[in-house]
Formats: structure tokens, sequence, C-alpha cells
């Protein structure tokens, strides 16, 4: 391997620029050779300070972090005192130990790299500051202004400068969409106690296609539109309400902004202000209310400065209806091969025509490849070898036709070899293997999730954007050449389109059906289903994105009680950018059901248990088979599509699960800050699952305690390199969240006001005074809404009872398992414990009690603790010292053995459990304290204990036990004969001492294979030690530490 610094400065010798340049070559040329410059001083910099990494056989320097930090990055600073050279400077040389630590020429800490932020130009400018505080006075003017009386032109100017000052829509598109929709037939929506209005701007309208700001994120028709929807705060609803009770032009939307505004604000003082700019210097006036705080990011929104996509309307209200219940069968779910998609998803294949293997995708990369022979092959050639190549492509399946004739179309556009092969190789094996087995021909088939899932295999958000650009535009060649059903959405954003994006929450409910319609799967095995849930609550909660979950390792987890994910490269699969290197902690995330499914999955799966460097993946496609990824393009598909049929939203995919993790972190973000008393129980349910601690516990979690930070932890937690992205693109909750900000409100209105602003009586608004003597503004919301019952402007929707009453949630079922006793919890328990694994996981993971697992440690440790007379451990071999339990033994015959003991002595404690916890103790001494780890044998020194023992344990047959007896005296063994009447028998000479008065009987059980065993390895005899280990951890789990302690003790 040639060494990466070495490569580089021998690289640099060779690079010179002309001195015959001009223009703008001489520029470049300038610009270069000071880059070169550069280069060489920085090299010159590490060179001086690690010497030996020039070396052929690098030096494995140990303390190269240390040194890089305090001599070499110093040095670096002084040379290059501009932020520029020294970030350029820095970031090469990091650049060139991470490629020697890819290619193992030496293994060291990649020193950080530096990232120049550009300020962001300041919201608050001396100008802004201007305007609001005129605004604060034009307030005052314009309320004590505001007539009970008036037209159409004066009611729906005060809308809008409502709407403005009090209800945070700070943006001229916004309020000349809101002047249009309140215009309009029927405005306003209704559910309870909340009102909205979804406010529309089409691009071609509102501005030039290509300079028009923002995205758009719905498509109700033909067109793709900006859906935004505004909650109106008290003041401006009740304005809202007065115009449209009394408005007389009903149909015909023929004011403006234009004709609106600069005659108010003629009217009541405003000079030299524009409409955009009383929109900006509106949020001033808000923000400063009584009762009234407004983080930053919601300014933002607010003026549109950093863009956040509301949800578009089926989307928004499914959060008011019931999931639909789905049974799936293996095949909906989880297909084992692309075939077994069932056709509501994707259609079955109708030409009976057999597609090719992938030598189809070979013979065209060969054909469009750019030299032959050392000669460079031309486009032309390309064609003319096309027909030879491919003679009929009818003969062909669908997608493979599509595929060939889209490249055809390129070559005959004379586009370059190179171009149309980079195009291949981009999405030619996605395509193919995405569409195989799928009827593409059909109308219905879903497009747009086969190419999100094709999406997922980018390595990078270029690569992804590339891709997408790509797929469009085969797909554009489809529906003009192959009558493909058309995408309702660009995949892409280029510059001849719109950006979008694709809003979209999954609520609660619906996500706890789709888990439940998995874990009823009947076709699926246990393991199948219970991983499939795992990846899906992953994904919901942590908001993950496919590859990232699929690739994760057993080394990626931390095995604490919170369960932390890191998400990092590997040997499967490499992260999106570098932003997204993070750690996720799951397990504060989940609810107490989810908690119990990754449980389950953690005790069938044993992960919790494999060592902390395990390269093993935690997801595999089959369970026999854990080193093969599963499929990211079927998960993707099926998954989607199980949430489009429960939540009968055509535009969910499993990406949404994670817009639907950061849009509820958001949330959690507010929560407790915000007013929600307006929203709806059916909204609250659907979107937030935590209770107060549990959000407190997430805030502390993932926010930390600096609430300036707040969003760039949601943006660190999401693996993107800014807030901004995570703000344009993830959070769609941000109108509601200022709505409830903004209707805390508490701004005092006197009853002349509060008169002439709403459509309320004398009487009501009396009433309302009556009692604090004062009227605040947040006041008029409920009698407002009242009013607008049967109104026909307000459009109404229902609630089944089923959402408004929350012990109605949706129950996660989990799949069933056979229930393990605290038997094998315990020893589970303590093997874990014994091999490093904290008590905190441990508890955790088994739901066990705290005071429960300390009087385990105790006993065990108690156990371990015991000594014979010579000073020396009773149950623990010289080579595990520091060991709490014995293992489990391996062969199906002894855990058969175990289980026979343990329902034996169950029984007896079933009948009578004073008396079995005696047995027990009396089985309990002998197994302590008269064995020994070196020997399978306990030893009795009487006939009557031996007996009593026996009697104990009268589970196994006799021949299983096999009993030597040690004596002097011939009336000692008539006495033990009494005893061993039936069962196998040995003697030996034993001399009868003080330790021994009655001789002494060594008791054995025998392996259940002791013939095979026996013959197999040439033994005389094999025992086993199920016994000793059975009453053992009983005796742990049974007993407290003093019971044991005076157990131990009596000899």
């Amino acid at each position: 391997m040639q060494n990466p610094l070495v490569e580089f400065k021998e690289s640099l010798k060779n690079n010179k620029t002309s001195p015959f340049f001009s223009g703008v070559l001489k520029r470049e040329g300038y610009r270069a050779h000071e880059d070169i410059k550069l280069a060489k001083d920085a090299l010159s910099v590490i060179e001086k300070h690690f010497p030996k990494l020039f070396h052929p056989n690098p030096h494995p320097y140990t303390n190269f972090a240390h040194d890089w930090k305090h001599y070499c990055f110093p040095s670096l600073c002084k040379m290059f005192t501009s932020s520029g050279q020294l970030t350029k400077a820095n970031n090469l040389l990091t650049h060139l130990i991470n490629e020697g630590n890819k290619t193992k020429i030496w293994n060291l800490p990649i020193p950080n790299t530096i990232v120049r932020q550009k300020r962001e130009r300041p919201f608050r400018s001396h100008k802004w500051l201007g305007h609001t505080k005129s605004l604060i006075l034009f307030e005052k003017e314009w309320l004590s202004g505001i007539s009970k009386t008036g037209d159409d032109q004066s009611y729906l100017s005060d809308c809008l400068i409502s709407a403005v000052l009090h209800s945070g829509l700070n943006e001229q598109r916004h309020l000349a969409a809101l002047c249009r929709l309140l215009q309009s037939n029927k405005p306003l929506q209704r559910i309870n106690q909340l009102v909205w209005l979804d406010l529309e701007i089409i691009p071609d309208i509102d501005h030039k296609k290509r300079s028009f700001p923002f995205s758009t994120n719905s498509h109700p028709g033909k067109d793709s539109l900006l859906l935004t929807r505004f909650f109106p705060t008290s003041i401006t609803l009740a304005l809202i309400t007065k115009y449209l009770r009394n408005r007389k032009n009903k149909l015909t939307p023929n004011l403006s902004l234009q004709m609106l505004l600069p005659a108010a604000f003629k009217q009541y003082g405003m000079k030299n202000i524009s409409i955009e700019q009383f929109c900006k210097a509106g949020i001033g006036v808000a923000e400063i209310k009584t009762g009234v705080s407004i983080p930053e990011a919601m300014i933002e929104f607010a003026t549109k400065r950093n863009m956040a996509y509301s949800l578009p309307n089926n989307s928004w209200l499914s959060l008011l209806r019931a999931p639909v219940p789905i049974n799936f069968n293996q095949k909906d779910i989880l297909p084992s091969s692309a075939s077994s998609y069932p056709e509501h998803i994707i259609g079955i294949k109708s030409d009976g025509k057999k597609a090719s293997k992938f030598g189809l995708l070979t013979d065209l990369l060969n054909l469009l490849r750019d030299k032959d022979k050392g000669v460079k092959r031309t486009t032309t050639r390309a064609r003319k070898e096309w027909d030879t190549i491919f003679p009929n492509l009818d003969n062909l399946v669908l997608n493979e036709r599509i595929l060939l004739s889209w490249i055809k179309s390129k070559l005959d556009k004379n586009n370059k070899l190179s171009t149309s092969r980079r195009y291949v190789n981009a999405i030619g094996a996605a395509w193919l293997s995405g569409t195989r087995d799928i009827d593409i021909s059909n109308q219905n088939t879903d497009f747009e999730a086969i190419y999100t899932g094709m999406l997922e295999f980018a390595v990078s958000i270029n690569d992804e954007s590339y891709r997408a650009g790509r797929l469009d535009d085969l797909h554009q060649f489809g529906v003009a050449h192959f009558q493909l059903a058309p995408l309702t959405n660009p995949l892409s954003d280029n510059k001849n389109s719109i950006p979008r994006v694709r809003a979209g929450f999954v609520s609660e409910l619906v996500f706890g059906q789709v888990i439940n319609s998995i874990s009823q799967c009947k076709s699926m095995t246990e393991l199948e289903k219970i991983q499939l849930c795992v990846i899906c609550i992953i994904a919901y909660r942590a908001g993950l994105r496919l590859g990232e979950i699929l690739k994760l390792r057993a080394k990626d987890v931390e095995w604490s009680s919170k369960l932390w994910l890191f998400i990092r490269d590997n040997q499967y699969d490499n992260n999106k950018s570098s932003a997204a290197r993070r750690k996720i902690p799951l397990i504060t995330l989940c609810t107490e059901k989810e908690k119990n499914f990754i449980r389950q999955w953690l005790d069938m799966t044993k992960f919790a248990t494999v060592k902390k460097s395990n390269p093993q993946q935690l997801f595999c496609a089959l369970p026999h088979n854990r080193y093969e990824m599963p499929s990211k393009l079927k998960i993707s598909l099926s998954i989607g599509q199980l949430i489009k049929q429960i939540s009968t939203v055509p535009l969910l995919v499993f990406y949404s699960l994670r817009h639907s993790a950061f849009s509820r972190l958001h949330l959690i973000m507010h929560w407790d800050t915000m007013d929600i008393s307006h929203l709806p129980k059916c909204v609250t349910n659907a979107i937030m699952p935590y209770g107060q601690e549990q959000r407190e516990d997430v805030r502390k979690t993932i926010f930390g305690l600096h609430p300036q930070s707040r969003y760039w932890a949601l943006a660190v937690a999401a693996g993107h390199s800014s807030p901004l992205v995570t703000f344009n693109n993830y959070l769609h909750f941000c109108d509601l969240i200022l709505f409830c900000k903004l209707q805390k409100n508490a701004m005092p209105l006197t009853k002349h006001e509060a008169i002439n602003i709403s459509p309320l009586s004398v009487k009501t608004i009396s009433e309302l005074i009556y009692p604090d003597k004062n009227l605040k503004a947040f006041q008029l919301m409920a009698p407002i809404i009242e009013k607008l019952k049967n109104k026909v402007f307000c459009k109404e929707h229902e609630t089944s009872e089923f959402l408004e009453n929350p012990d109605n949630t949706i129950e996660l079922e989990l799949p069933k398992k056979d229930q393990s006793r605290v038997f094998y919890i315990l020893h589970e328990f303590l093997s874990e414990y014994q091999s490093g694994q904290s008590t905190e996981m441990l508890v955790w993971q088994h739901k066990l009690d705290k005071t429960e697992t300390d009087r385990w440690l105790a006993n065990a440790k108690l156990i371990c603790e015991l000594s014979t007379s010579k000073n020396q451990s009773r149950h623990n071999p010289k080579n595990r010292d520091y060991s709490l339990i014995p293992p489990f033994p391996n062969s199906h015959a002894e855990k058969q053995d175990i289980q026979k003991l343990l329902s034996h002595l169950r029984g007896m404690f079933k009948y009578d459990k004073e008396v079995a916890r005696k047995k027990l103790a009396y089985l309990t001494r002998f197994v302590f304290l008269r064995t020994h780890s070196s020997n399978s044998a306990i030893i009795l020194r009487h006939w009557d204990h031996l007996k009593k023992l026996l009697d104990i344990i009268d589970c196994f047959p006799k021949s299983r036990w096999r009993i030597q007896i040690g004596f002097q005296q011939k009336a000692t063994f008539e006495e033990w004969k009494k005893v061993i009447k039936g069962y196998p028998t040995e003697r030996f000479f034993l001399t009868e001492d003080k330790r021994n008065p009655n001789g002494q009987a060594r008791l054995y059980l025998s392996h259940p294979s002791e013939k095979q065993i026996t013959e197999a390895n040439k033994y005389d005899k094999f025992s086993t030690n199920v016994f000793k280990l059975t009453i053992r951890l009983l005796s742990i789990q049974v007993f407290s530490v003093e019971e044991l302690i005076n157990i131990c003790t009596i000899e």
C-alpha cells in the first residue's frame, strides 16, 4: 500500500503552472499555485512533528492525539494566519491521515476537521426595530378605531392586520393566500375547540416559478402547491367570524392586499412602510404580548425566513380518524422473494415473459465503454453496434425494454458514452431488481414507494439527488413511450422544477395498528415478527433511516438501560454523510409497551450476552442466517403499503416513520410551555404518547439543559449537518406550536374593544368581564368557537368517541412466546452479570425488581465465599475464582433432568410451602457443605441423612443414582444396607474417625446419556451436576441472605 502522505508529496512536485497564461487562466493558475504552496507548507509542518510517518514502514505514534493537539496544530496556526488557509491545511492533513487508516498503513486517531460557518444576517435590524416600534403605536390606534359595523373592505382589512399582529402570519404570500381564502365560500374548518384555515399557494400564480422561495408539500390535483395550515388566535378568529357573518359579497375574491392594507396604514397614521415590512415587523408586536414567549426558531418560521411545512390535508385529517385494522399474512408483510408481493401492492406479471439475468446489464455497460483496446470509442460506433447486441427489444420484459430504450434515446441525442454509462451505473441495477416481477404497466402501481426504496441505496445526499434525477428522467420517458402511470411528485429537485417536501406523520394509533398487524401475522415465525416490529419501532421512535437500522451490529449497542445505538460506518454499509455519525438512546424514546417488544427481542436473540466486540448484525434476512442483511426494498415497500392501508393516506411511506420521530421530538421540546387546552383529545392522543415525566427525561437526554442549543441537538439526533435541514424537511407541527404559544396572549381588552372586535353580544362580553373586571384576549376563544357551530362558512369535522377516549388507545400485542421462569431468568441474570453486564441494564431487560436482584447477588456471592477446612473455595474451581454461577448444561437430556427436578420441587411447594422450604433448606445444606467443585459427589455421614435426601428427591429412578459406601465395621455397613436397597452400590474402605464415626456415603447422579458417553470415551462411569446446580439456583432464588447464612453455618 502506498503511503498517502508520501504519494501526495510526490504529486505536488509535478504540478506547475504555465507563465504564458493570461486573464481567467492566469487567475486560475495563480490560485492553483497558492494551493500547491499551502499543501507543501502543511506537509512540512506534519513532517517536522511526525517525521516517521513518511517512512516506508510508518512509526505507530502512540501519543499522536496529544502531540497533534499541543505541538502540530499550534504550528499550523502560526504558519497559516488566515482562517481560510488554516481550514484548508488542517482538513488536508486530516484527510491524508484518514486515508492512511483506510488503507491500514497506520491506525491513528483522526484530528478534528475545521468547519467554517458563515454567520446569517440578523433578522432584527435597526430598521426592523423602528417598524416594530411604529406598529406598537399603530395597534393601539387600530384597536380603538375598529367599529362594530362597516363594509367588507374594512372587515377583511381588520382580519389581515390581526393575522399579522396576533397570529404569526408574517409573510406576504401567505397573507395574500389568507385574503383569497377568506373571500371563498367555506374558509374555516373546525373540530371541537380547534379552528384552522388551509392556505394554498400555487407557485405559478404567486411568483415566477424559478424564483419561488418555498418547496411544495401538497398535490391534490395535477399541480403541486404549498399548503400552510393557519390556526388563528382569539382576536384574529373573532375578527374573521365577524367578517364572515356580515360579508355581503361571498363568492368573488376581488379584494387584494394592495387594495386593503395601504388604505388601513393611511387611516391610522402608518407612513413609509411596505406590506412586506409590515408583515416582518408584525411578529415583533406579537412576541411582546403578556403571557407570550416565542422561541427564535418560531419567529423565523412565522416570517418564513426558515420554512417548515405543514402536513397535507389528508395526512392532517388522518389524525382525526380511527385506523383501519388490517389482517396480513407473511406474503403481505415481508415476502421472501420479489415474486411474492401481493397483487394489490405491486401487481402480478401477466405477459408471461421471462426476465433475463444481469447479463443484460453487463452487455449494456460493455457497449457503453469509453475505450476499445486503448482507442477511444464514439457514440456513433455504439449506435452501430446496438442492433448486434440488442437485436429485438420486443422479446424482453417491459422493465428491460424501458431501460434499454431510454439509453438508446440518449445515444440518439449524441450523449457522451461516459454520461450514458454513468446513468446505467447509477440506477440500472436498482431499476431492474426493484421492478422485477412487478406489473409496471398497471396504472395503480405505487412507483413512489418503489423509487423510495431504490434511493435508500444512495451513499450520500448528492448521490441520492443524482439517482433521483435519473429515475425522474427514466420514468418520464416511460410515461411518454410506454404509458406508465405518471408520478404524483417529482423525485428530484432541479432548476426546472420546484422542490417538494414529502410531509407526513404516522399517528400513534396508526403505528400501534401497524405493530399489531405484524405481531398477529400467522405465517411468520415469532423471531421474524418481533424483528420486524423492532425495526419499525426504531424507525418511528429514534428516527433512524432504514439502512442505518439494518446495518446495526451487536457492537453498535451500549447494553445499558437506555440502550444507546451508535450509528457509524461498518462493513455492512456507510453513513449517508459525516453528520450521520451519532448515538441515540432508544429506550428513552419508547413507550412501555414498546420497551416490552425490545426486551422480548433481546431475550429471543440473546444479543445482550454476546461480546461487546461482536460484529454480528442485529437484524438478519432469515433466522438461521445471521450474516445476511434483510432487503431494504422489500421492507420499505411492504411496511409502507401497510401504513397506507391502515391510515388511508396514500402518500405515507416507510420513511414517514422518520419524519414522525422528529416532528414528535419537536413537539416534546415545546409541549409543556404550550397552551394545549384547545387541542382535541384525538389530536393529542395521535401526536403525544408520553407523560410529563417521560417528556422531561427525553428533553434532558436529547436536548440537554441549555435551551439555546436545542435545535442543534435535534439536528444531531437526525444526523444532519445543521438545524436548517431538519427544520426545512422534518418538522411538520410548527404551525400548531406557534398557535399554542401565541394563544397564551393575555393582553387586556376594554369592554368597548371586545364588543367591536367580536361577534359576541354585549351580555356575553359582560359575563366574561365580570369575575375579574377585565378581559384577556385568550378568553374570547371559547365563546367565539361556540358561535361557529352550524355556520355555513365553517366546515365541521367529526371524530369518533374511540379517538376522544384516551383509554381506547390501541394496545400493542406482543407475539406469544414461552414465558421464561424466574429460575431460568436468575441463571441468565447471574451469567450476564459475571460477564460484565451492568445491573441497571439487566434489571430493565428482564423486568426485575432491584431489591430482588440485590438479594440474588448477595446470595450468589455468599455461596462463592464458602471454603473447605483447607481454606480453599468449595464451589468455584481455581480457573473460575470470580464465577457466580456454573454454566447451564449443553445436553438436551440434562436440561430435561433440571425441568423434571424443578417440577418435583414445585409440587412440594404447591402442597405445603413451609414444609417444602424446610426440605429445600435440608438439601441446600448438604449441597453447599458436603460437596466440592472438583467432584460431583454429595458426601453424607449418616444413613438417616441419606434416607431423608433420597426420600425428598424421589423423581429419578433408583438406577440413576450411584452410591459408594465407605465403612470399617460390618455393623456399620448393615445400617447403610437398609437405606441403599435397590440402588447401584459400590464399597470402599474408610477409616472410621471423629468426622466419620458412622462411615460415609458418596452420592452421585448418573448422566442421562452415561452409556453412550462411557462407550465413546472409554470411561468407567459419568455423572452429572444438574442436581447441585438446580439446588444452588433455587436457594439463591428462595432464601433471604440471613436464611442462607444460617443454613450454611449449621454443621
